[in-house]
């Protein structure tokens, strides 16, 4: 079954992108509920309501054979907040290195040590749970229930599994 999906682009055009939810599977990503997979901009996404810490999301992503969530393109948040996890707050795979010198700084996607080409942090975030004065008390994101911006937290939070391939 195909359904589209409207994805505007940073550059104002209007791009129809076609969703397949058949194309993929979430057979061996382990959680206590149902497993939910569909194909959205060319990967693979599987989640389910399981509340885990980051470690337990990384662990069972690793083992499904993908990552932590990445919202690295504007297309990829379209996918989310759309068509993967419209509703819930997952973690996402955006991680801060423990060397970091300030809350704003540092940031990759699952540890990759890439500098981010695209952000979506709410208008408070990230700020270290204090502020923003970095004494590495959240060093992981989660999206924020309901939208596409992403909040930092503890990595001992526990949040919802989402994962990509």
């Amino acid at each position: 079954m195909r359904v589209w999906i409207l994805v505007l682009a940073s550059c104002g055009r209007i791009q129809f992108d076609p969703v397949d939810v058949s194309a993929c599977s979430g057979a061996g990503l382990v959680c206590a509920d149902s497993v939910t997979a569909v194909t959205c901009n060319g990967r693979c996404w599987a989640w389910c309501h399981d509340l885990v810490d980051h470690a337990q999301a990384v662990a069972r992503c690793t083992a499904w054979g993908g990552t932590l969530m990445p919202l690295s393109t504007v297309a990829d948040a379209a996918c989310f907040r759309t068509t993967v996890v419209p509703t819930d707050s997952p973690w996402l795979g955006l991680e801060q290195a423990s060397s970091s010198p300030a809350a704003d700084v540092g940031w990759s996607w699952n540890g990759d040590g890439l500098p981010l080409d695209y952000t979506r942090w709410d208008s408070t975030q990230p700020d270290d749970g204090n502020g923003g004065v970095e004494i590495g008390h959240e060093q992981c994101v989660r999206a924020r229930d309901g939208t596409a911006d992403w909040f930092d937290v503890q990595c001992s939070d526990s949040y919802i599994v989402a994962c990509a391939q």
